[in-house]
């Protein structure tokens, strides 16, 4: 049975290539295919994933914004002793303390403030009246 086997591979040699070739390609197209697949349902997943992610980031936005200006207003409240306002003719006035700034103009309903580096505008409210009140008092 031996010679048999041995036989068989010495006569038909180039067959047994072509399947080892057939062999390894069909491997590789294989492969490649399950690599297109997984690739093609990753960009699915991840185009589904970010159609319903413009909220989450909308909401994740927003709420680390309105944690900056609840910090920032408790700031205003503990710094509005150390503040200082310079004011220019034209009506604008810019506040600022260690670590913030005011600037608006008196006759408009909105101020800019940076804190630690960051800049959001926001309507005037009684705690940045007060806080503006309180730093031109101080002067």
């Amino acid at each position: 049975m031996e010679e048999q086997w041995i036989s068989f591979i010495q006569d038909k040699w180039w067959i047994i290539a072509l399947a080892i070739v057939a062999i390894v390609v069909i491997v590789r197209i294989v492969k490649t295919a399950l690599k297109w697949a997984f690739i093609l349902v990753i960009a699915a997943g991840l185009l589904l994933y970010g159609a319903n992610y413009k909220e989450i980031v909308e909401d994740i936005s927003g709420t680390v914004l309105s944690y900056a200006k609840e910090e920032a207003f408790e700031a205003m409240k503990s710094e509005s002793g150390q503040a200082s306002v310079s004011q220019d003719a034209a009506g604008n006035f810019i506040v600022s303390s260690p670590n913030f700034q005011v600037k608006g103009s008196v006759d408009s309903d909105e101020v800019e403030i940076t804190f630690r580096g960051q800049s959001f505008k926001v309507s005037r409210n009684e705690i940045i009246n007060t806080f503006i009140q309180q730093a031109s008092e101080g002067q």
